[in-house]
């Protein structure tokens, strides 16, 4: 079963066809910011699990894996969370957790920079 969120107020930053993405790590979870801000994603009972403010609300999206969509075209990004890998398109990031710390593998036309 997988779960899916926009996001469409998080810009994503691409130079050319080459989306850039910086990661820091910090205790049981990850920042990723790819040019708009960052957004936190944390490892608990070894899910990723992000939350989505919308407005007032807030909705958490998680899963063994979580892959992640930039759309640098619209400006948003999407989450979705899997029981199981699947394999990785043009500008996705799949995340992962083990032994409380998030693993990360990029898409192609992803590139990692510093934060």
């Amino acid at each position: 079963m997988a779960l899916l969120a926009l996001a469409c107020s998080v810009g994503a930053a691409a130079e050319g066809d080459e989306l850039r993405v910086s990661f820091e790590p910090f205790d049981h979870g990850i920042r990723l910011d790819a040019g708009n801000g960052p957004q936190e994603f944390h490892c608990e009972q070894n899910r990723v699990s992000a939350e989505l403010k919308l407005g007032s609300r807030s909705l958490n999206v998680g899963g063994t894996y979580l892959t992640i969509t930039f759309d640098p075209v619209d400006a948003h990004i999407s989450f979705e969370g899997h029981d199981q890998p699947r394999p990785l398109e043009r500008n996705q990031v799949r995340l992962t957790c083990k032994d409380g710390v998030v693993l990360k593998k990029l898409g192609t036309d992803v590139t990692e920079v510093e934060p």
